[in-house]
């Protein structure tokens, strides 16, 4: 709006004779206008009004060639920049984008505005936000470089409507153990979308949908759209499954279903365990009338396994099945007391669920040596492991294992303190002149180790 100077024009212009009938009508002004909005008048005659010749102030003009979901190209010219690129700006939707300089090549812009280095190709998602799906209004501007922002620096290029439809699909099943469904983009066509499955909100399984289901063919025109998700781990208990379809193109992620599901862990009761054996029974929903692996865990370590699958008709009612039972010989332990976890196992990733604990005492043989002479020895031995059986017992003479035999013998007087009577045992000796050491051991049933009932020296 300053007036820089006012010079005559009259410079010899030979172009101009021809045109005006004579030549002394030029003019030249030197200085660095690049950055400056510059108004040239020429001053009437007689009236010395101002006459407008020529400014540079002029709103830049171009053209948006393309418009997608993706990306936008086409062209901005800024009269005020000559040569130099002119900016461009694209607003998503009320967010303001970043400006860049139009300055791709396009040699057919030379015949309209002189030269070729006005283009510009901007990715929707890098300078702008992605378009996710939805509805969205776009705007083009072609701005002057380094001016601000009035009706006469700036020139809205194009202004349009983009419609980025969701994707859909379904969940059709979710076991303890898998996930399946379909899902599919209008954006993709035919071509196959990934989708994300998480559990709870955590992520367990990404893969693309390109499984063909032909069921699929009528509504969407084509059938490889099914997935199948394998489960890291078994889903035990209520979980909430939750598949997600990345959207095309922008990547954002949009839920095609959930389902909440419910498997519950295995049951079971540990009934019974002592030094002989150790039942009960399990059984996993998941599995249904098929038997489940029991694990028992005997003082702290893992010792026996047992499929659950004894008749048990007192099941039925509650399970709706009998084939639930187990029952185990207890393993070979000392004397003393033991402890028994037992763990129903599941059928689909071997996790372990416990179904009872308790504690039980492998007992040591009791008994007494009655007599030991020169020539019989005689007492009784008794295992309350073995119940009414009877067990061995062993005479060792001199330190020398004797061969063990049952203590079988009829004695009434045992009836009362253990139940039953033939726990006795008599072995006549054969000894040489002199003195004899004598002990007498039962034998455990379950675990074959030796308890001292008693011993003496005698002389033969």
């Amino acid at each position: 709006g300053n007036v820089l100077t006012t010079v005559s024009a009259s410079n010899y212009r030979g172009d101009l004779v021809s045109f005006l009938g004579s030549g002394n009508h030029g003019f030249s002004v030197a200085g660095n206008f690049a950055s400056s909005v510059v108004d040239v008048y020429i001053l009437d005659n007689p009236s010395n009004v101002p006459i407008l010749l020529y400014s540079n102030n002029k709103p830049p003009f171009g053209h948006v060639d393309s418009l997608t979901l993706t990306n936008i190209s086409g062209w901005a010219y800024a009269p005020s920049a000559g040569s130099g690129p002119a900016d461009v700006r694209v607003d998503v939707g009320g967010f303001t984008g970043i400006p860049q300089a139009a300055t791709n090549y396009r040699p057919d812009l030379t015949p309209v505005v002189g030269s070729p280095n006005h283009g510009f190709s901007i990715p929707l998602g890098a300078g702008s936000s992605p378009l996710g799906p939805g509805v969205h209004t776009v705007s083009v501007y072609a701005f002057n470089p380094n001016a601000s922002i009035s009706s006469s620096n700036f020139t809205l290029l194009d202004s349009t409507t983009l419609n980025n439809p969701a994707p859909i699909g379904h969940v059709d099943s979710v076991t303890n153990n898998q996930i399946v469904g379909w899902a599919y983009d209008p954006n993709a066509g035919a071509a196959p979308i990934v989708v994300d499955a998480r559990v709870n909100g955590v992520p367990v399984g990404i893969t693309q949908a390109n499984v063909n289901r032909p069921d699929l063919q009528s509504g969407l025109g084509s059938s490889n759209h099914g997935f199948v998700i394998n489960l890291p781990r078994t889903l035990v208990g209520p979980n909430t499954v939750t598949v997600y379809a990345y959207d095309n193109p922008s990547n954002i992620i949009v839920p095609i279903g959930t389902v909440t599901i419910n498997n519950p862990a295995p049951v079971g009761v540990l009934e019974a365990a002592n030094a002989n054996s150790i039942s009960g029974w399990a059984y996993d929903a998941t599995a249904g009338t098929g038997p489940v692996t029991v694990q028992l865990a005997i003082d702290g370590a893992a010792r026996v396994s047992v499929v659950a699958n004894g008749y048990r008709p007192d099941l039925v009612s509650s399970l709706g099945s009998p084939n639930h039972g187990f029952s185990v010989t207890t393993p070979t332990l000392g004397y003393g007391e033991h402890s028994v976890v037992a763990y129903a196992v599941n059928p689909f990733d071997n996790s372990l669920t416990e179904i009872g604990s308790t504690t039980f005492v492998v007992p040591a043989p009791v008994g007494h040596v009655d007599v030991i002479s020169a020539s019989s020895v005689s007492g009784w031995a008794f295992d309350s492991s073995a119940g009414n059986s009877p067990i061995d017992v062993q005479v060792n003479i001199d330190g020398v294992s004797g061969t063990p035999f049952l203590a079988n013998l009829n004695r009434p007087d045992l009836q009362s303190a253990l139940g039953s009577s033939d726990h006795g045992f008599s072995m006549t000796l054969n000894l040489s002149p002199g003195q004899h050491t004598i002990d007498v051991f039962a034998i455990g049933p379950t675990n074959g180790e030796y308890t001292f009932l008693g011993g003496g020296t005698v002389t033969a």
